[in-house]
């Protein structure tokens, strides 16, 4: 099976002044949060040192906040923020503030855990900017262990369900993890594909390749489907034309960011 994956970008606009947000940033001691509280992981990759990074909380109830400037290269924060959904805003670089035209850099932060929010690394440059959200869940891992012991060992990472028992799922360190489950009666499997992020993405083309006594029959199929953080969908059915006779197909899909 081949999984391509997608990146998000998005052009910022300049601007000429920044707005305001609060600054919560975490030290490595006890805290206590609030019912409805969890808190943000922020990993931020920025080739060089940007400033007033602001996130715009999206869900009422939420508060924006700003995370301390970057000095260049992977820089780990941990912000206690209501549970919701957060979308990067803008930040400044030099003399120059770069506004989001769209949401992007979004992520959905789960009450009582630590929520992964990808590798935020912007690209300034002189007609704006753009950029990618990366999924790297083993090195933020180690990043979280490495810097934050004590928050690490209180409370857990937000994460996707456990696939159902017996069934062979590619690995949840991939954005999106696949498997297949027989159907009742032993005709036909259905095609299962879960997003092990915590922002959502689109899985934009299915293509099943290789078809022995299938159907639906081989071809590339666009879908255009959603999958929330940390959710999971049943993409499609594939079964034998004959049902006494061995059948057999691949697939691959396309997707992208839509956060």
């Amino acid at each position: 099976m081949n999984i391509n994956t997608g990146l998000g970008l998005t052009v910022f606009g300049a601007l000429l002044m920044a707005g305001c947000a609060a600054t919560g940033e975490l030290t490595d001691k006890p805290v206590q949060l609030q019912p409805d509280q969890g808190i943000a992981a922020i990993v931020l990759d920025a080739p060089n040192r940007i400033t007033q990074i602001t996130f715009m909380a999206k869900a009422a109830g939420g508060t924006n906040f700003e995370v301390p400037d970057t000095r260049g290269g992977p820089s780990l924060y941990l912000v206690p923020v209501k549970a919701g959904r957060y979308c990067l805003k803008h930040f400044r670089y030099w003399q120059v503030i770069f506004d989001a035209t769209q949401d992007l850099g979004c992520f959905t932060a789960i009450a009582g855990h630590i929520t992964y929010a990808g590798d935020l690394v912007p690209s300034p440059n002189s007609n704006g900017a753009t950029t990618d959200q990366q999924f790297i869940p083993t090195t933020f891992a180690d990043m979280l262990h490495q810097q934050y012991p004590v928050l690490a060992g209180r409370y857990p990472m937000a994460s996707a369900p456990l696939p159902p028992a017996g069934v062979d799922a590619t690995p949840a360190t991939d954005i999106l993890s696949t498997w297949v489950e027989n159907m009742s009666g032993g005709i036909g499997q259905a095609i299962y594909i879960q997003n092990n992020s915590s922002w959502t993405v689109e899985i934009s083309s299915f293509n099943l390749t290789g078809c022995v006594n299938t159907k639906p029959a081989c071809g590339s199929r666009q879908l255009n489907v959603a999958i929330g953080p940390f959710a999971r969908k049943r993409l499609m059915v594939v079964g034998p034309v004959d049902a006494h006779a061995a059948y057999a197909y691949r697939y691959n899909y396309y997707y992208q960011n839509v956060d």
